[in-house]
């Protein structure tokens, strides 16, 4: 037997109707924006994908994974260094900061890169957030495992921003963000 509440809660949520039946298992995959392929070549923090979390829909013991694949040009001579952030709204507190060497020659080298966000409190204005990254590609950028936590308004709906950053390069390098999508469970 169906049970009705639980099935009007799913509706509303919902963006699509699609969307109903992961809905009521628990699990739900949130629209990823970006008008990609997103391209990095210059220095400045550049905003590769981002996503829309509604209000005091992060709860306690709830997760996101949020996966992303690109390919990036290798610029020749030093490594390449790229800081890759998660930022709390536009502009808003990092999450999480680190840097992805790209090494070794080559263009159109592949990177799959899981970065995981667990809610270990109530929603409300001082949310604290826990999130993991892993970052690997062939031959590089490679960043192991790096894990940060902070607390967060989640009380507001906000998005969530995937950023990059140039760090340093002694060539032209283009690192590229293809795609991503986000889970939540």
């Amino acid at each position: 037997m169906i049970n009705r509440d639980l099935m009007v809660r799913a509706l509303q949520k919902a963006p699509d109707p699609t969307s109903v039946i992961r809905f009521v298992d628990n699990f739900y995959r949130a629209p990823v924006e970006g008008d990609f392929p997103v391209e990095q070549t210059t220095l400045p923090e550049k905003t590769h994908a981002s996503v829309i979390i509604p209000a005091l829909t992060l709860r306690r013991n709830s997760w996101l994974r949020w996966v992303f694949v690109g390919t990036v040009d290798y610029g020749g001579g030093a490594p390449d260094n790229f800081r890759v952030r998660f930022r709390w709204g536009e502009g808003g507190p990092v999450m999480l900061t680190t840097t992805a060497t790209v090494t070794g020659a080559g263009s159109n080298l592949p990177w799959h890169s899981v970065a995981e966000f667990q809610c270990s409190g109530p929603p409300g204005p001082a949310t604290q957030i826990r999130v993991w990254l892993s970052f690997t590609g062939q031959p590089g950028p490679t960043v192991g495992l790096v894990e940060a936590s902070g607390t967060f308004d989640t009380s507001k709906k906000t998005k969530l921003l995937f950023t990059m950053e140039l760090a340093s390069s002694s060539g032209t390098p283009v690192f590229r963000t293809l795609g991503s999508y986000m889970e939540t469970f």
